[in-house]
C-alpha cells in the first residue's frame, strides 16, 4: 500500500478526474489523500479520500470572481500576471508547500499532482526525494505552458529560484525544463487524440480516460441526433469550448 498525494487546482475540469484518480488507487488498497481547493471537500470525502483545502470558502470565492475577470480569452499579460501573482504567488506555493510537507512522511509516497500548477507538489518530491508523476488533462495544456513561458519566461525563472533559494534546493537554469523533471508526464486523452508536438521538450504518455476502457467507451450509444451526424459523416471535426464556468460571470 502507498501513501499517494493528489494535488491539483482550479475548476470541476482540473479537479474530477483527480477524484476519478483518486477513487481507482483507494479501491486498490492505497492511502489517497486529496489537496485542492474546499469547495471539493464533500465530493472527496463521498469517494473516501483524505482531504487537504488550499484555500478557505471565502479565499475560493474571490478566486472564482477573479477567473471571470482576470481569465477572459480577451485579457492580456498584466491581467494575466495579476491574477498568476494572487494566486500562484510565492507565498501561496510555499503555504500549499507546508501543507505537502505534513503528509511526506512515509518512504512509499508517491506525489501526483496537476502539470504547471504543482509547484508546491515537484518541491515537495524533490526535497524530500519521492517520486512524482505530472497529469496533463487536455492536450492544450501542453501548448499553453509554453506560451506562458514565452511570456513570462525570466520572471518564472525568477519566481523558482526564489522559492528553491528558501527551500535550500539549488537553482534552475529554465523554467520550462523544471516543469519536465519529472520522470512520469501522462496525458488522459487516447493516443488517436492528439498528436505529439515537436515544440514540447518533454514526452507525455496517453494513457486514456481513468478507470474508463477503449472497449467500454466503444460500447456507449450515442443519440439518434449523433448517430445520424456520424453514419452522414464517420469523421466529423470535434468542437468543444471546454468546461469552465468562469469565462463570464
Amino acid at each position: 500500500m502507498a501513501n499517494i498525494l493528489l494535488t491539483t487546482h482550479w475548476s470541476d475540469g482540473d479537479v474530477m478526474p483527480f477524484v476519478r484518480i483518486g477513487t481507482i488507487l483507494k479501491q486498490r488498497g492505497h492511502k489517497v489523500t486529496l489537496f485542492t481547493h474546499c469547495y471539493y471537500e464533500q465530493i472527496a470525502r463521498d469517494a473516501q479520500l483524505d482531504f487537504i483545502a488550499w484555500d478557505t470558502p471565502e479565499q475560493y470565492k474571490n478566486m472564482i470572481f477573479d477567473m471571470a475577470n482576470y481569465t477572459d480569452t480577451l485579457a492580456g499579460s498584466a491581467e494575466i500576471q495579476a491574477f498568476c501573482e494572487k494566486y500562484e504567488g510565492i507565498d501561496v506555493r510555499l503555504t500549499e508547500y507546508a501543507k505537502i510537507a505534513k503528509r511526506c512522511g512515509p518512504e512509499d509516497t508517491v506525489i501526483v499532482a496537476k502539470n504547471r500548477s504543482g509547484i508546491a507538489a515537484l518541491l515537495a518530491a524533490e526535497k524530500f526525494k519521492y517520486p512524482i508523476i505530472y497529469i496533463y488533462i487536455c492536450p492544450f495544456e501542453l501548448e499553453s505552458i509554453l506560451i506562458y513561458h514565452d511570456l513570462f519566461r525570466e520572471k518564472l525563472r525568477k519566481e523558482a529560484n526564489d522559492l528553491r533559494n528558501r527551500l535550500g534546493l539549488k537553482p534552475v537554469d529554465s523554467w520550462i525544463s523544471w516543469q519536465c523533471s519529472p520522470k512520469v508526464h501522462l496525458g488522459i486523452w487516447t493516443k488517436w487524440f492528439y498528436n505529439e508536438s515537436n515544440e514540447w521538450p518533454g514526452k507525455v504518455d496517453p494513457v486514456g480516460y481513468p478507470g474508463v476502457s477503449s472497449e467500454k467507451l466503444s460500447q456507449n450509444t450515442l443519440s439518434d441526433d449523433l448517430q445520424t451526424i456520424f453514419d452522414e459523416d464517420p469523421s466529423p471535426l470535434l468542437i468543444t469550448g471546454g468546461t469552465s464556468k468562469q469565462i463570464k460571470p
